[in-house]
């Protein structure tokens, strides 16, 4: 939260009464488990929205699709949670960022794309039983990064961090906890440090919670001075549906000359024999993409046949298996983007009705048991589906709250 007095406006709109000899997140946690499933969400997202801080509450992504594109992510978080016990006794560094090299339909990418495709024919709800499989094999946050959109593409980082002055960027990068020494690497070419290079090295570090990205960068916006576009943030808007021609450029910087040959043939662009080939690749990849999302479109998200949304999927999914993994993750996320958020940029999210609740309670100790409801205005809204969940475990919720708390504190 921003300050004590918008969270104690959030309690009131919620029917909390304050006592001040008990937390916030005490009353809340309170209100939550008196609250039914299919209700709290939707009246907290009116509350937030209503105190202009809808933007803090995590959206769930997409249910009947989960692309290829997002198991690299998911697969590094279960890699670091694997190996940092040992990274810790070691004293080893794990402040560098990771790399995605060409062959990641392997290991353990490979092992997550078969657990998807156990959920093949459970398409309504395929993003939640592939979470609630990764949530039931010990991994809950790796599990909520892939329920909730932490993630936002370089193209709306970026967007949101353009115009920051070189001493801004100083406090940026100290408040977001990172190394001084990063600005090292961020020398920009028309100015003192590149946002790009900063929010790539930001996206791409490993670390054991999932990052809201947007909320972040709100917080550190408004440590610098930057207080109209941190509330802008929180209130939902900055939504960036675009691709940026500067992430394009980047991106085909880093393929060789046969790549961005491979490229353009994947993508049935015209092949490039200029002695500029990767600014002329980058051009035309630029324009691919933003035809892409221009497409898309042209149809009414409630008319959208499911056919014509697993194609596009499918072929994002090919871009990723073909070896473009960074640039099939940028398409990915502004497509999820327009899927959530609509056409245009700078749009404040308003709570629509969900397929799935990924807030799975126990329903007793004895049947270890969790009552998943659908919210759906195709079908029943109260249609219930069972699934094994121990008594023990917590309930999948975003990772953040009570980050949110912390901040309401201070």
């Amino acid at each position: 939260m921003t300050s004590m007095k918008q969270m104690e406006e959030l309690t009131s709109r919620l029917g909390i009464k304050n006592d001040k000899e008990q937390s916030h997140i005490l009353h809340l946690t309170e209100w939550r488990n008196r609250c039914k499933m299919d209700e709290r969400r939707k009246t907290l997202r009116e509350a937030l929205n209503a105190i202009e801080l809808s933007g803090s509450i995590l959206d769930r992504l997409p249910a009947e699709h989960v692309y290829q594109a997002e198991l690299v992510h998911l697969a590094w978080k279960i890699f670091y949670i694997d190996v940092w016990p040992l990274t810790t006794l070691l004293d080893m560094d794990t402040n560098n960022e990771k790399s995605f090299g060409e062959q990641q339909t392997k290991g353990t990418v490979h092992l997550l794309i078969q657990l998807l495709e156990k959920s093949k024919g459970l398409d309504k709800h395929r993003r939640r039983d592939f979470c609630v499989a990764i949530r039931n094999l010990g991994y809950l946050d790796v599990a909520r990064s892939g329920y909730f959109g932490y993630d936002a593409s370089l193209s709306e980082l970026c967007n949101m961090t353009s115009g920051l002055s070189e001493a801004e960027l100083v406090k940026f990068v100290d408040h977001l906890g990172l190394k001084k020494d990063v600005l090292s690497l961020c020398q920009g070419t028309t100015e003192a440090y590149d946002n790009l290079k900063l929010m790539k090295i930001l996206r791409n570090q490993l670390r054991m919670k999932p990052l809201h990205f947007r909320f972040e960068l709100a917080l550190g916006l408004r440590a610098v001075g930057r207080t109209k576009i941190a509330c802008g943030i929180l209130a939902g808007g900055y939504h960036t549906t675009e691709v940026g021609s500067r992430v394009v450029e980047s991106i085909c910087s880093s393929l060789e000359d046969d790549q961005l040959k491979m490229l353009c043939k994947h993508l049935t662009l015209k092949d490039q024999n200029d002695q500029s080939p990767t600014t002329d690749t980058a051009t035309l990849v630029t324009e691919w993409v933003r035809n892409w999302l221009e497409e898309f479109d042209k149809f009414s998200v409630m008319k959208i046949i499911m056919d014509k949304i697993d194609l596009r999927r499918k072929k994002i999914d090919n871009l990723f298996s073909a070896g473009f993994v960074i640039l099939a993750e940028e398409v990915m996320l502004l497509e999820m983007s327009r899927i959530l958020y609509g056409k245009s940029a700078d749009k404040t999210c308003e709570e629509t009705p969900s397929k799935d609740d990924f807030d799975v309670e126990p329903e007793n100790k004895e049947h270890q048991l969790a009552f998943m409801e659908q919210e759906s205005d195709i079908k029943q809204a109260n249609e219930k589906r069972l699934e094994h969940a121990s008594a023990q475990e917590s309930d999948i919720k975003p990772a953040n709250e009570n980050r949110l708390e912390n901040a309401g504190e201070q």
